[in-house]
């Protein structure tokens, strides 16, 4: 891969300095095989995939994840707006769309048909599934639903 990155498989002449050290390494590698296919799962067994290093990866995960409050678990779940303080961030949400839009498209009545669809809890329920469903789908492309 990093040969065709730097093109040398096409034109070693552009570089030979690279194209030998390239060389080399492929000769290298092509002679440890053996030796390497055998010792590479060895050391991910021994030193990698040990109870302290994954231990270690989900205690820095669930920090991340979960930031300090509460000893790294999340805390409760934030309150619900009121409907004076939803109107308000409805207000705001006009606003900035009013502001990021193209002239022809920065009326009030437009940024309001915008975010109208969006006032259903079904249809953000739908939205939501959808969204998850893309996901799944690009990250496994084999539970897809073929047409076939």
């Amino acid at each position: 891969m990093v040969k065709e990155i730097l093109d040398l498989r096409c034109n070693p002449r552009s570089n030979p300095v690279a194209a030998a050290a390239f060389n080399s390494m492929e000769l290298t590698t092509g002679l440890l095989e053996p030796f390497l296919d055998r010792y590479l799962p060895y050391v991910m067994k021994t030193k990698v995939f040990t109870a302290r290093t994954l231990s270690s990866v989900v205690v820095a995960g669930t920090n991340n994840l979960f930031p300090e409050s509460n000893n790294g678990y999340p805390g409760p779940p934030p309150e619900t707006p009121s409907l004076v303080e939803q109107a308000m961030l409805r207000e705001k949400l006009e606003m900035r769309l009013k502001e990021v839009l193209p002239y022809p498209l920065s009326s009030q009545s437009t940024t309001s048909l915008i975010l109208d669809p969006l006032s259903s809890p079904e249809c953000n329920m739908h939205l939501v599934i959808l969204i998850i469903d893309l996901v799944l789908t690009t990250l496994f492309p084999e539970i897809a639903v073929s047409n076939s």
